[in-house]
């Protein structure tokens, strides 16, 4: 199956610097399960599900799988607010994911959302294992959570429950009826009550920065910034610097109204 693209309104970043992605592993990396308070099973199967066409689709659309097994705790806790993903490298694992299927947002979700939670996060363990490690901390907050929230909706696309030429109208209508004034891209937060929209802003950026090229930008730019600075790993694989992207996503969300 040959991953859908998503429409451009820009065009696709030619990357200045050589960064080239891994080759390989080839073969599908094993995805555990760990029930924790007694989940549903019918929220086990979907969450495995969910996992497995995150792994197939970003191995589709980028060339690799990782080299360990990752874990996936799926928790059944309505008080633990949050998905989570970690690094871990113990032995042969490589990662671990938290989902919280006791939630009372996840009880409200479709299975497209729970879908893209759930590969949302699987995307933040390619992330760490292309970085070496956890730490975002210099980098703008938009590409890390906005990357895997547009990777997660991708992964949603390839299982056929949107459609690529959907994808930002549908990110632009999740925004329209929350109704929510958010900041400007850079002064995006992880916390409190905007988080999540400004989690949609952030994927809506990221679908307008890459065009057509997808995930490969993105993971070519984790890669570099693991040694470089965040500014100059963004314009070496972007070809602009990140405060002239800044400006010209400021203009047009002023055009579109959000």
């Amino acid at each position: 199956m040959t991953p859908s693209p998503t429409p451009s309104a820009t065009s696709t970043p030619t990357p200045r610097a050589d960064v080239r992605l891994p080759d390989g592993p080839d073969e599908p990396n094993e995805i555990t399960l760990e029930p924790i308070a007694d989940p549903p099973q019918d929220q086990l199967v979907l969450v495995e599900y969910a996992a497995k066409l995150a792994r197939d689709s970003f191995y589709r659309r980028l060339g690799f799988y990782l080299d360990g097994p990752v874990s996936i705790n799926v928790v059944n806790v309505p008080e633990l607010p949050v998905h989570a993903a970690a690094f871990l490298r113990e032995g042969a694992e490589i990662s671990s994911i938290t989902v919280n299927v006791g939630q009372a947002t996840w009880a409200i979700e479709t299975p497209l959302d729970r879908t893209k939670v759930v590969a949302h996060e699987y995307f933040h363990v390619v992330q760490n294992w292309l970085r070496g490690g956890t730490d975002t901390s210099d980098e703008p907050l938009f590409l890390v959570e906005g990357s895997a929230e547009y990777a997660g909706y991708l992964a949603a696309v390839d299982g056929g429950m949107l459609r690529g030429t959907e994808l930002r109208t549908h990110l632009l209508q999740r925004l329209r009826r929350q109704r929510i004034l958010l900041p400007a891209l850079d002064r995006l937060l992880d916390h409190g009550p905007l988080a999540l929209t400004g989690y949609t802003l952030a994927a809506l950026a990221v679908e307008r920065l890459v065009g057509l090229a997808g995930l490969d930008p993105i993971a070519r730019y984790t890669m570099l910034v693991a040694d470089r600075a965040p500014p100059d790993a963004f314009e070496a694989v972007f070809g602009r610097s990140l405060q002239a992207f800044y400006g010209d996503f400021a203009v047009w969300r002023r055009s579109v109204g959000i």
